[in-house]
This record gives C-alpha cells, sequence and structure tokens, in this order.
C-alpha cells in the first residue's frame, strides 16, 4: 500500500494534503479517472471557464501520472 496525493491545478488550485491509501500505481490511475469524470460531470462550466485543467497524482513527493483537460 501507498499513499497518493491527487492536486488540481486550473481556475481553482487544490493540493490534497491527506492523501489516499491505495494498493498501487494502477490503483492510483483508476481513481485519477474517477476523480476527473466527477469533476466533468458535477461541473462542466467551470471547467469550461479556464482552457487547462491538471488533475496530478503525487507520491513520495513526484508526480506519477496526470490528466489533462484541455480545450481551445
Amino acid at each position: 500500500m501507498a499513499i497518493f496525493f491527487f492536486n488540481m491545478t486550473g481556475d481553482v488550485d487544490f493540493n490534497d494534503e491527506y492523501g489516499t491509501e491505495l494498493a498501487d500505481l494502477q490503483a492510483a490511475k483508476i481513481e485519477a479517472v474517477r476523480v476527473a469524470g466527477q469533476l466533468l460531470f458535477m461541473n462542466p462550466l467551470r471547467l469550461l471557464s479556464c482552457p487547462h485543467h491538471r488533475l496530478s497524482v503525487c507520491s513520495e513527493g513526484q508526480a506519477v501520472f496526470a490528466i489533462d483537460i484541455t480545450h481551445a
């Protein structure tokens, strides 16, 4: 098990201070896709207000995975 942090940048920055304990990097990637999907579903207009958002997954102080949402 490892602790992964899910940080968001875009119109509003969010830094995960607590992290989530998950089995491995694959589980963290799946969780990142779920989080990104929830953000898109819950507030699509907010995501459209900024041309670039990034959901970064970090472990042990390093980014290990990211999802970028970009539009023109």
